[in-house]
């Protein structure tokens, strides 16, 4: 049993070497930034981090101090990069609606602000041991994260909005890996994780997952931006809005004639 979880995590870092490059090469060809300026920042600084964790993975410094502040510091920076990101995806899908971008935006400043509030304080009771508070800050960016996108599509669903095939994938992806996330942030705090644990191997094949999604959509992404939906001004509405009704209603009127 021991020689297969070995093997899977061996396969989970070749897979993810190659996937890793593969992504960075299609978001610089394909010019991901005119979709999402975020989501090319991230794309740009995890894939070389994840380089550079797996070089010192194999040298003496992996059990440096000074690299455990780096991998944790620069983890939370992504965390918080993945949050901008999602933000990003709603503005750019549901600006073009006014009324209920809006709406959209209220309830994202009040959900994503009362989220990291509590996350906040919690940081503050937890601020020792060091792995208390890493765990926390994490745990709670995930959540808000989470939350986030769970407005942000239950939104796009009820107001029937069209989602851009590309935004789909990158939610769908970093919901997949935040929901994992929040779940081992709360085991840490128990349990330790070892590398090659079960839970381990299971945060290591989602984020694995996560690449995969967007290294697909990124290939079948034809690499131009989403079209902005064009909206008329108030003035040209103000204008057409009586016209409407009126035509409206002498349709109803005459309906209403009908035997």
């Amino acid at each position: 049993m021991s020689h297969f979880i070995h093997w899977l995590g061996a396969a989970q870092i070749y897979i993810g070497d190659c996937l890793e490059v593969l992504l960075f090469f299609l978001a610089v060809y394909k010019k991901v930034y005119r979709a999402s300026i975020f989501f090319a920042i991230y794309i740009y600084i995890v894939v070389p981090r994840e380089a550079v964790l797996a070089y010192i993975s194999y040298t003496p410094y992996f059990r440096a101090l000074w690299f455990f502040y780096f991998f944790y510091i620069s983890d939370i920076f992504l965390n918080f990069l993945r949050l901008l990101v999602i933000v990003e995806v709603g503005v750019r899908t549901l600006r073009g609606y006014n009324a209920i971008w809006h709406f959209t935006w209220r309830t994202l400043a009040v959900v994503g602000s009362a989220v990291l509030l509590g996350g906040a304080l919690a940081v503050l009771r937890h601020l020792h041991p060091l792995q208390q508070l890493i765990l926390t800050a994490q745990q709670y960016l995930n959540i808000t994260q989470d939350l986030l996108l769970f407005v942000v599509l239950a939104v796009g669903l009820y107001y029937h909005v069209n989602v851009p095939p590309l935004f789909r994938s990158i939610v769908t992806g970093i919901c997949i890996y935040s929901a994992v996330q929040i779940f081992n942030s709360e085991l840490g705090r128990y349990i330790a994780n070892p590398t090659n644990s079960v839970f381990d191997l299971i945060q290591r094949f989602s984020f694995l997952a996560m690449l995969f999604i967007w290294v697909w959509a990124l290939w079948k992404w034809p690499g131009t931006g989403p079209a902005a939906r064009q909206a008329i001004s108030q003035s040209q509405y103000e204008d057409l809005s009586p016209k409407v009704h009126d035509r409206l209603r002498e349709l109803n009127d005459r309906l209403s004639r009908v035997k």
